[in-house]
C-alpha cells in the first residue's frame, strides 16, 4: 500500500511544486519536497491498516491459533473505532511517518538521478551533468513518447 500511494502521488506533488509554487523541475529541493509529500500521504493511507494489523496480531489466541478478541478484520475495525473513535486508526502516525519518510526521500532522489542519467537528449559528464537547462529534456522525451515513435528503444 505504501509503494502504491508513493508512486501515485510523487509526480503529482512534483508538478504541483513546479506549476503552483515555481520550483525548478530538476532541483533537488523539488524532488525532496515532492518525495516528502508522497511519504506523508503514504503514511496517512497506510496507518489504518497498520493499526488493524497490530491489533489483530497482538490479540490472545486459543489453542488452535484463532483470535479470541476479534473474529475478523471488519470486526476488529468496528471494535477499535467503537472504543477509541476514528482517530485511533492513526495512532502511531508520527513514528510511522519517521520510518516511511527517509525511505520515500531516498527512493525518489535515486529515481530522479536515474531518470536524468538515462533520459535521451541529456548531456553526460561535466558541470552540467543531469541538467539540460531548465527541464526541457523531459518535454523532449514526453513529446517523442506521445508520437508513438519507438526508434532507438527496445
Amino acid at each position: 500500500m505504501v509503494a502504491s500511494v508513493e508512486l501515485a502521488t510523487y509526480d503529482e506533488a512534483k508538478q504541483l511544486l513546479v506549476r503552483r509554487f515555481g520550483f525548478a523541475p530538476d532541483s533537488i529541493v523539488t524532488h525532496f519536497g515532492a518525495s516528502g509529500l508522497a511519504g506523508f500521504l503514504a503514511t496517512v493511507a497506510s496507518s489504518p491498516t497498520d493499526v488493524l494489523k497490530s491489533h489483530l496480531m497482538s490479540q490472545p489466541v486459543d489453542e488452535h491459533g484463532r483470535g479470541l478478541k476479534y473474529r475478523n478484520t471488519v470486526h476488529c475495525l468496528r471494535s477499535i473505532v467503537a472504543e477509541g473513535g476514528v482517530g485511533v486508526l492513526w495512532r502511531g502516525f508520527w513514528p510511522n511517518f519517521g520510518r516511511i519518510m527517509p525511505h520515500s526521500i531516498i527512493l525518489f532522489l535515486v529515481i530522479e538521478q536515474l531518470r536524468n542519467a538515462f533520459s535521451p537528449g541529456k548531456t553526460q559528464g561535466g558541470a552540467g551533468s543531469g541538467s539540460d537547462g531548465g527541464g526541457q529534456g523531459k518535454d523532449k522525451v514526453n513529446s517523442a513518447d506521445d508520437t508513438g515513435s519507438k526508434s532507438g528503444r527496445l
